[in-house]
């Protein structure tokens, strides 16, 4: 690993320790979700993501994994972040008349959505 690296990594497990207001994490599997979480690069993708999980008061985390391993994604969290806390119930924005999902989502929220 480079130094430039090496300091990449120092800087995004200080942004961790200040979200979580502690320094005892899995760094290892904050650095795998974040891999994960940057496939998601538009705003319907994580409307689905943070609809789905019924809370995003995890997303300060989320973003800081995002702002460290892929910032380009940012700005659709973002987005996805505000829709979600403006709805009044999440879950509309997935199961609602005339939402437009690809079809992994669908999949995705299938099972939810018939059962709410």
């Amino acid at each position: 690993m480079s130094q430039e690296e090496d300091e990449a990594v120092v800087a995004w497990r200080k942004a961790v320790e200040a979200e979580l207001g502690t320094d005892t994490f899995d760094f290892a599997t904050i650095q795998q979700s974040a891999a994960v979480d940057c496939l998601r690069t538009d705003a319907s993708s994580w409307t689905v993501e943070l609809a789905l999980s019924g809370d995003v008061a995890t997303s300060g985390l989320t973003r800081v994994g995002l702002e460290h391993a892929c910032a380009d994604v940012v700005p659709a969290f973002d987005e996805a972040v505000a829709s979600v806390e403006r709805a009044a119930d999440p879950l509309d924005l997935v199961c609602g008349p005339g939402v437009e999902l690809t079809s992994e989502d669908s999949l995705r929220t299938e099972l939810v959505c018939a059962h709410r």
